[in-house]
């Protein structure tokens, strides 16, 4: 997994060359992900990864816990015992994951939990929607977050 920090400068050439692709369609890459805001670039000079501000990430983070809120009222008739189960091992996971402080796996199992969620929601916009945006949301915060906010997520 390529790992790229707030800040880091971004080289289409050397990304080209760790993916094994022509620089063509890293250009295009990096074009939509400034497009969505997640790198920055100045033409003729340097494309970096976009710095998310601390302030940013928590009024960004208030949007996906109402997203949350949202996935689980429409899927919770519709949960079965074998949705349960596989929430029940997510939030094990992520209960073992703060404890060994790993950070990644947090957020996979937190993503893990929610999926349950998301797979059930019967209104397919809301689904794609708490996807992209969650997914794209870790990505940005994981990075400013301390374990003591991921620990007070995780108990709730």
């Amino acid at each position: 997994m390529l790992k790229l920090e707030p800040g880091q400068r971004l080289n289409d050439k050397e990304l080209a060359e760790d993916f094994g692709i022509s620089r063509t369609p890293v250009r295009e890459a990096l074009k939509r992900l400034e497009d969505e805001g997640l790198v920055e670039s100045v033409p003729g000079s340097a494309t970096r990864v976009t710095p998310l501000k601390p302030e940013e990430a928590k009024h960004a983070f208030t949007v996906v816990a109402a997203l949350h809120s949202l996935a689980a009222r429409l899927a919770v008739p519709l949960l079965k015992d074998s949705d349960i189960k596989m929430m029940e091992v997510s939030n094990n996971n992520l209960k073992v994951s703060l404890e060994q402080n790993d950070i990644i796996q947090a957020i996979q199992a937190d993503e893990s939990f929610h999926d349950v969620f998301y797979g059930l929601t019967p209104i397919t916009w809301t689904q794609t929607t708490l996807f992209i945006f969650f997914r794209t949301l870790c990505f940005e915060i994981y990075n400013i977050m301390t374990l003591d906010n991921l620990k007070t997520i995780g108990e709730r």
